[in-house]
């Protein structure tokens, strides 16, 4: 009886993460994704106002820590004294360069900075 009960559980849990879309306020793998559930839902939204479906890749708007990078110097010496020591600036990057897409639909752009909110 645990192993069916389990065996449900797991069943379960695989259909909700395989579910495309992933559902309301949680941000889409792709674009597509985010207009797809817009499209599904707009309908059922305010009366008075049409909706327009727009989307924005929320993952790549703000700055974020995983993205930061660092820098040092680096110096180096040929001998001891005057001009014999040199430096250099290395910058590398701590985390990812980029974050991975995570895309959010509205029915409107919900701020004015271009390219931010791409309609559907």
């Amino acid at each position: 009886m645990c192993r069916i009960v389990l065996a449900l559980c797991l069943t379960s849990v695989a259909a909700v993460s395989l579910r495309d879309p992933k559902g309301a306020g949680i941000a889409e793998d792709t674009k597509q994704l985010a207009c797809d559930e817009c499209s599904k839902h707009k309908d059922y939204l305010d009366s008075q106002d049409t909706c327009v479906c727009h989307a924005s890749d929320i993952m790549g708007t703000f700055a974020n820590d995983a993205t930061k990078t660092s820098t040092k110097r680096v110096g180096k010496s040929s001998g001891s004294g005057e001009g014999t020591h040199s430096f250099k600036d290395e910058t590398s990057n701590v985390g990812a360069a980029r974050l991975p897409e995570g895309w959010m639909w509205h029915c409107r752009p919900v701020s004015g900075t271009e390219g931010v909110w791409q309609q559907c």
